[in-house]
């Protein structure tokens, strides 16, 4: 619009209201009826405005190259007394840490991720659990995406949380109690655990703040276990056309489809990837899938399962002292919540 004009326009009693697409013009001092009915003036304009209102448009889905990973060995995945699990089963505490093996295999997956180019992967979600979380940040430590964003996805989580099987290692602490323990464990993992990038949620339909304001899709009560599929399409219509990491569980990608040759379960610190298309049934794009790391099986000779007690081992009981300490200074109920 050309200056002149606009200042004609002032002088006149017509004000420049902005749009999405540009300005429109708004009666004011010479509206019979604002003098009148001023409300009526205002519901008038209001009905005008909303045309015009910015809106940002829905991304069209699109395909989505997916790397997943699962996780390390946690100390969940240990042996203990059977009566009693200090990281496992219904009475032990929640949200396990990886063992020193399980370390040590999240760093061999480095090598792996070297040979990428900066633009194979573009956002790196994990699910709620720190053990995917700590994989994530030790796997890509030293590589060109190490100081990658990492987002905590919907429909990323362990299996097993419906409430007659619901057992502990499955469930995640509160978001601040999570960065309670990874501040204190700042030697380890830096300050990527507690980043404020780092969006955490616990995947309850009341407190989860991940959810696609297009699709309307998150985590809810109503679906409790992992869900690929849910995952799939939420994925392929909020990031379309993009190459994503998820580190996530062994029950995900079983679930999902994706099996060692033998059917057992990928292996600690594997890396597959899937081409996955708008609509497509996952378990048809795993069909497809290639394993890109092997990651490290039970019976390795070396870095495998831990041998010995979770109950006693070093590195488990010192994530339990991190937890007393975090629960003397937040109190209960932020372990909880």
């Amino acid at each position: 619009m050309q200056p002149a004009m606009a200042l004609f326009m002032v002088a006149f009693g017509f004000a420049l209201a902005p749009t999405a697409v540009g300005f429109r013009l708004k009666s004011s001092a010479y509206s019979n009826e604002s003098l009148a009915d001023p409300e009526a003036e205002l519901a008038a304009e209001e009905e005008l405005a909303e045309p015009y209102a910015e809106k940002v448009a829905a991304p069209a889905p699109g395909p989505v190259t997916l790397y997943v990973m699962r996780h390390a060995e946690g100390c969940h995945n240990m042996k203990a007394d059977w009566y009693y699990h200090a990281h496992k089963g219904l009475k032990g505490w929640r949200d396990p840490t990886l063992t020193a093996h399980g370390k040590v295999q999240a760093e061999a997956a480095q090598e792996f991720f070297k040979t990428l180019n900066s633009e194979s992967i573009e956002h790196v979600f994990t699910s709620p659990m720190r053990r995917a979380q700590q994989t994530a940040i030790l796997a890509l430590r030293g590589t060109q995406f190490e100081n990658m964003p990492l987002q905590v996805a919907p429909f990323a989580n362990e299996a097993g949380h419906i409430d007659v099987v619901s057992t502990i290692e499955n469930k995640p602490t509160s978001p601040a109690f999570q960065n309670c323990l990874f501040a204190k464990e700042a030697s380890t993992y830096g300050d990527r655990g507690n980043e404020p990038n780092l969006q955490r949620c616990i995947f309850r339909s009341a407190t989860c703040q991940v959810k696609d304001d297009n699709s309307g899709l998150k985590y809810s009560d109503e679906s409790k276990e992992t869900d690929p599929q849910e995952f799939a399409n939420w994925v392929t219509s909020t990031h379309p056309n993009s190459n994503v990491l998820l580190a996530t569980h062994s029950n995900w990608a079983r679930k999902a489809g994706l099996r060692n040759e033998n059917g057992s379960k990928v292996d600690w610190g594997s890396v597959y990837k899937v081409v996955l298309a708008p609509g497509q049934d996952i378990h048809d794009a795993v069909q497809q899938a290639t394993r890109m790391f092997s990651g490290t099986p039970k019976d390795d000779p070396v870095w495998g399962k831990t041998v010995g007690n979770a109950n006693t081992n070093p590195e488990c009981m010192a994530d339990i002292t991190l937890k007393e300490a975090c629960l003397k200074e937040l109190g209960e109920a932020v372990y909880y919540s």
